[in-house]
């Protein structure tokens, strides 16, 4: 079905679309997610990256990079302890924020990122 290695034919595929999309499919397949225990977790990093998200997220301009770097680099405890930060000390939490700032196939994406890392059981349970 597919000449070559499976995910370079993926991302190439998805680099002819007009969003961010095809970068998020490209970090999500080629980088190397970050897994530990999720019960252990650095808490100043969590700050941090919580920090960086706020700012990448509430700026006037988004900053994509950082966005994408968190959410495919870090470990899936560790993003969800982000997400709670994030949502303690924002006026809107971060999924509707993706929803709002970024919106489309990228935002969707995002959000299914963030049910996944808040709650990886009962996100498969109920969706696959």
């Amino acid at each position: 079905m597919f000449d070559g290695d499976m995910v370079a034919v993926v991302v190439n595929k998805t680099k002819k679309t007009d969003d961010d999309y095809h970068l998020l499919v490209d970090y999500a397949l080629t980088l190397k997610r970050e897994e530990t225990d999720p019960r252990i977790v650095d808490e100043r990093r969590v700050s941090k990256d919580s920090d960086a998200l706020k700012n990448a997220l509430e700026g006037k301009t988004l900053n994509m990079e950082v966005i994408y770097d968190i959410f495919t680099h870090r470990s899936w405890g560790h993003l969800d302890q982000v997400l709670i930060e994030f949502n303690k000390f924002s006026k809107i939490n971060a999924k509707s924020l993706m929803e709002k700032k970024i919106g489309g196939r990228v935002g969707t994406a995002f959000q299914i990122m963030i049910d996944t890392a808040q709650n990886r059981h009962a996100y498969w349970a109920l969706n696959v």
